[in-house]
């Protein structure tokens, strides 16, 4: 035998659901009223369930956390969807606020017809929306979040992007720069060559300059002043050698970085452009949940 411990049906009370005898209320909705119980046990949500004729509820069943205190006899407020349903003769999905039993719920009513094809009365069902609500609230709380957050990353990676092109200027810089550094090179080895030159010169003319004797001093002196300009020159041109050689070490360095930082930059511009694709598919998301939410609470 199949237990019914959780979802039993208490049939002690079901004279009490209906305020008129049988022989006053229309068969189909004292048929409705009597399934009532196991129409609940049918779903999983929990519901509440609710028959009346044109003017009074006749049965009232809550739902376990869903209770509007309607009792049988009791008539039906104007604004209720289950009289809306009857008036209009269709199926109305609406959301009920809180004020008006102090508990929001979404009810579903259809009208129910007699013999004669006109309506004698209506069903509704009654569903809490809390749980619709905090889907919601908590929606439009990561929807806040995220549209400041996706801007964040669209910007991060603009100036990802930025520093990337920035490095790849920064590295053609230094590449000109060490072109002109070779340039700078050859015209200090020319000159050394030029300095070479002049000092031999300068010591073949002393040794003419001696071969004359009196009639080659003048001669003598110019050799000497060319031999001193060589040497000061090969002096500056070394010290000059120098300032060139660690000026080149620098742009090496310079490239180096450069390439080093474009490198990053780039992968940082691509792990952010990944990271803005789930950004904006998460809001996407976001969004589509807060629209979910909104379409279960709308009316029909």
């Amino acid at each position: 035998m199949e237990n019914y411990s959780e979802n039993s049906l208490d049939m002690s009370n079901m004279d009490e659901i209906t305020t008129k005898c049988e022989s006053q209320v229309n068969w189909r909705l004292h048929y409705l009223s009597s399934l009532a119980p196991y129409l609940r046990l049918l779903t999983a949500e929990d519901l509440g369930i609710a028959i009346a004729d044109r003017d009074r509820f006749l049965t009232y069943l809550p739902g376990e956390k869903l209770d509007l205190k309607i009792k049988p006899g009791d008539i039906i407020p104007e604004h209720l969807p289950i009289q809306t349903s009857m008036n209009e003769g269709r199926r109305v999905i609406k959301t009920v606020g809180k004020e008006v039993y102090g508990v929001p719920y979404i009810a579903i009513s259809i009208p129910v017809y007699g013999d004669e094809g006109r309506i004698i009365g209506g069903i509704a069902v009654q569903q809490s929306i809390e749980h619709q609500e905090n889907l919601l609230a908590m929606s439009r709380q990561i929807s806040e979040v995220l549209t400041p957050l996706v801007a964040t990353v669209q910007d991060l990676t603009a100036q990802g992007e930025e520093l990337s092109a920035t490095s790849q200027e920064l590295a053609a810089i230094a590449c000109t720069s060490k072109e002109g550094v070779k340039k700078t090179d050859n015209i200090v080895h020319t000159v050394k060559n030029i300095s070479n030159q002049s000092k031999l010169l300068g010591i073949n003319s002393a040794i003419e300059a001696a071969r004359a004797g009196s009639e080659g001093r003048g001669f003598a002196i110019v050799a000497q002043e060319i031999r001193k300009l060589a040497e000061h020159s090969a002096s500056s041109i070394t010290e000059i050698k120098v300032i060139v050689e660690e000026f080149s070490h620098a742009i090496d360095q310079i490239s180096m970085s450069a390439t080093e930082l474009g490198r990053v930059a780039a992968c940082q511009a691509a792990h952010l452009s990944q990271f803005t694709t789930v950004i904006e598919n998460l809001s996407k998301l976001s969004a589509a949940l807060v629209h979910m939410a909104e379409s279960v609470t709308q009316e029909n």
